[in-house]
């Protein structure tokens, strides 16, 4: 029996719907490493330093940029993939370790050494993570 073949489902304008959801995909890539940097920053500021009046105003500003580029991320669909105390999802997290311990069950991500991001429902980066396994 002859069949006509399906035509693709998606239309012209779901396409280019879908295109412009993600063209900015390699854009956002390159914006985690700039996020990447003003947390580590953040992370490395000592308690003096948060108590001297000149570091505290230049700490003032760095925070103040980190909260506007995760509002930024936010209004464009781009989140921060859950990794302590998940599965590990091989869609989300790439292990880079196995941390033995009878802490918490074994594949359970225990420690994350890069935050994973998605852009809508498509993985930006996958998160960096150690996972538990049972020890020996």
């Amino acid at each position: 029996m002859f069949r006509p073949s399906r035509q693709n489902s998606h239309s012209p304008q779901a396409e280019k719907s879908q295109a412009s959801a993600y063209a900015a995909a390699g854009f956002a890539r390159d914006m985690l490493a700039i996020k990447d940097h003003l947390e580590r920053a953040l992370v490395a500021v000592t308690d003096e330093l948060r108590t001297d009046k000149t570091a505290s105003q230049f700490l003032a500003g760095i925070e103040a940029t980190a909260r506007e580029l995760e509002s930024v991320f936010a209004k464009n669909g781009i989140s921060r993939i859950k990794s302590v105390g998940e599965k590990l999802d091989p869609n989300r997290h790439q292990a880079m370790m196995e941390i033995p311990t009878d802490q918490t069950e074994a594949g359970t991500i225990v420690e994350e050494m890069q935050a994973g991001y998605m852009l809508k429902d498509r993985l930006l980066r996958p998160a960096l993570v150690g996972v538990a396994k049972t020890p020996d």
